[in-house]
């Protein structure tokens, strides 16, 4: 998405290998930094835009490493990961308890706030996770 809005460059990072469409993987304006944990990825490039999408982590164990990396972040909250054991799921892992799921949302966008974080915009994602999770796009920047 963010080539067809006009990225001239975009760095993927991913702690998998293979996971990036071919089509993708051969595009020049993209570099792909493959069985990379974020946590420990560094670059001298400026970012605009961090955009940030994780499985099987929470936000929170990767948010002071992609910190440094820009000054604005579009990440995918995925209730999944957020909500903690909990929170009432049904046979495939989809967060049933919606109560939990907002919760988890607000505390999180209060958690940004305490880092000097600005929310710009939180809308939930018009496709749901691969096993049917509401995730939601927050959009933030230092304040």
């Amino acid at each position: 998405m963010a080539l067809l809005k006009g990225a001239k460059k975009v760095l993927c990072v991913d702690v998998g290998k293979m996971q990036l469409d071919e089509n993708l993987r051969n595009d020049t304006r993209i570099e792909c930094y493959e069985e990379c944990d974020i946590r420990g990825f560094k670059t001298p490039e400026t970012i605009d835009l961090a955009l940030c999408d994780v499985s099987f982590i929470s936000l929170y164990c990767i948010l002071e490493a992609i910190l440094p990396l820009s000054d604005e972040f579009l990440a995918l909250f995925k209730p999944q990961f957020e909500v903690g054991r909990a929170a009432k799921r049904n046979k495939k892992g989809v967060v049933m308890d919606k109560e939990a799921i907002l919760n988890a949302l607000e505390n999180f966008k209060n958690h940004l706030k305490t880092k000097d974080f600005q929310i710009l915009k939180i809308q939930e994602s018009l496709v749901k996770g691969k096993n049917g999770n509401v995730e939601f796009f927050i959009h933030f920047k230092r304040a």
